[in-house]
Formats: structure tokens, sequence, C-alpha cells
């Protein structure tokens, strides 16, 4: 199905019974990247898998967007479709996206599922900056 949305069109796809859930793809995916979590979903949910603006079939935004665009256009897609509000599932870039709809748009979700999300720096420990410090006082060392 497509929807236009602040002048895209964008490619869905919709399908099962009971409270709404909004896939979000990563960088370069489209609906297909999520197909399995899709139709495990299907027997419970009302699941919605979104091509965002540039991949898939969804037509590209004629400038360079940000998350916070992606966001923005991800709750206009809800408001069209009358979705009050939506568990969210994102994966990598699709997670960005997901944290930036928390944070300006909270009343549009649910509950939050991020996997391998962009957007979250991971906690790292006194080894990590140990052999970092180390590799770059040895490229430092090497370069004199």
């Amino acid at each position: 199905m497509f929807e236009n949305t602040q002048g895209l069109k964008l490619y869905y796809e919709v399908y099962g019974q009971g409270p709404p859930i909004l896939l979000l793809h990563g960088w370069g995916g489209n609906v297909n990247s999520l197909r399995p979590v899709f139709n495990h979903l299907t027997a419970s949910y009302r699941v919605y898998a979104l091509d965002l603006p540039g991949f898939g079939r969804s037509t590209p935004p004629s400038s360079a967007w940000g998350t916070y665009d992606y966001a923005h256009l991800v709750a206009q897609f809800c408001s069209n479709l009358e979705i009050k509000s939506a568990h969210l599932i994102g994966h990598s870039f699709g997670g960005r996206v997901a944290i930036n709809l928390c944070f300006y748009f909270p009343h549009l979700v649910n509950k939050l599922i991020l996997v391998d999300s962009a957007g979250i720096k991971p906690r790292r420990g006194l080894g990590y900056y140990t052999k970092v410090g180390i590799a770059k006082s040895a490229k430092w060392l090497f370069k004199r």
C-alpha cells in the first residue's frame, strides 16, 4: 500500500488484528528486512512495516534528512493512518528514528524495542580505553 505523507509517496504493509506495532528498518533496508518479525507478530498484533523515505519503494526526500525529519514523518504517517499510539520496533537506523519519536512525540509510543540500535553509545570499560591509548601512542611513535 502507499500513503502520501509530507509530499512523499511512502510504501507500507499492514496485516493482523490487535494493538498496533510499527516496524522501522535499518539504513539501506526496507519492509522485507524485518519480514520474519512481521510474519510472527501478525498473529497477535496489527503490524505496520514502513519503507522509510529513500528506501525500498518509498520516494526519497528532496534534500538530506536527519533523524528528526524521519521521526516527524513517521509521526505524520501515524496521524494519517489514525494510529494514536503504537509499540515500536526499531532496528539499527530505525532504532535511532524510534528514539527520536520517543523524545519528540512521546504520546505516539506505547512500548519501545530497540534491536542493535544506532544512537546508543555502548558502555566501555577501562580495558577499551587502555587499548585505544596504546594504539594512539604507537601510531604517534611510528610517525616519528
